[in-house]
């Protein structure tokens, strides 16, 4: 397994040490929500671990039944942040491509293990 991305972050001499704890609180809590929401469960447990951007994110089931969540620091603003969270049933894991008025997701169905590629446009309604 890859160095959790924050711990390499924490490595760092521009960053404080107390920014490491607050990014993976935000993180962490916008992608617990979102999946415990998602997947019906309130008292939902994640094992939730930085990567790179460059890395691809996915979901996966844990042994111990924990949703193993791998996701880069942007997905909280590239993905919660605009809304994309969950679409059409589906857990957003990325955004592949953004345009104006258009965006391509990479997305996992409910299964965990399905993914596709989701084109979303928006409509402008006068």
């Amino acid at each position: 397994m890859t160095k959790n991305l924050l711990d390499q972050l924490g490595d760092s001499k521009d960053l404080p040490s107390s920014a490491i704890p607050a990014l993976h609180a935000s993180l962490y809590g916008r992608a617990r929500t979102t999946l415990a929401i998602w997947r019906g469960d309130p008292s939902l447990d994640i094992d939730l671990e930085t990567i790179d951007p460059a890395d691809r994110p996915h979901l996966a089931l844990a042994a111990d039944e924990k949703i193993r969540v791998p996701v880069p620091l942007n997905w909280a603003t590239d993905v919660w942040g605009r809304g994309l969270a969950v679409l059409a049933e589906q857990f957003t894991l990325a955004v592949l491509e953004a345009g104006p008025g258009r965006a391509v997701l990479d997305t996992v169905s409910f299964d965990l293990q399905t993914r596709r590629q989701l084109e979303v446009q928006t409509v402008n309604v006068v």
